[in-house]
């Protein structure tokens, strides 16, 4: 039992000794670490270069939510500008269009030699299919110096669906 007393002292007297003995140089190596200069200047470059990184990564994120809000406007393409030639076919004639991205709507003037024609050409608008919806609400009979109906002038607003002129 005294043997078996002396051999755990001397095995704790040793492992304290160790300790004692690495321990400090453990510290005095960190202490000559962190004192570096070269490393001092490593680590706020380090620093330096996360917060860069940050920012870049906060950037990117913001323009692709940026890019899908705007992908997810209706964009007036060449095939919903040829469905609304179409439409007048040749009959009503284009004054203007004024395309609104953000809600994809089309604000048409638009000019015919009749009121039918009018009427007729928001009717082919409607059953395009190019259009979440349609909104007209009559025209102005522009009159000759004589008196008579020369002109008819109206206005048409179009919803484009929510992909475009892709439909």
């Amino acid at each position: 039992l005294i043997v078996l007393l002396l051999l755990v002292v001397a095995g704790w007297a040793f492992f304290f000794v160790q300790n004692s003995l690495i321990i400090p140089r453990q510290i005095a190596a960190a202490d000559a670490y962190l004192g570096n200069d070269q490393v001092a200047a490593d680590y706020a470059n380090v620093q330096a270069l996360t917060a860069q990184k940050q920012a870049i990564e906060h950037t990117l994120f913001s323009l692709r939510e940026a890019k899908a809000n705007l992908d997810s406007y209706p964009s007036l393409d060449h095939a919903a500008y040829l469905r609304i030639l179409g439409c007048a076919g040749g009959f009503v004639a284009l004054q203007s269009l004024d395309f609104h991205r953000e809600s994809g709507e089309l604000i048409l003037l638009a000019e015919a030699d009749s009121a039918t024609r009018a009427a007729w050409f928001v009717s082919r608008l409607r059953s395009s299919g190019g259009f979440s919806s349609i909104a007209y609400y009559g025209y102005a009979a522009d009159r000759s110096s004589s008196g008579a109906y020369r002109n008819y002038v109206f206005s048409v607003n179009a919803f484009l669906p929510g992909g475009g002129g892709d439909v």
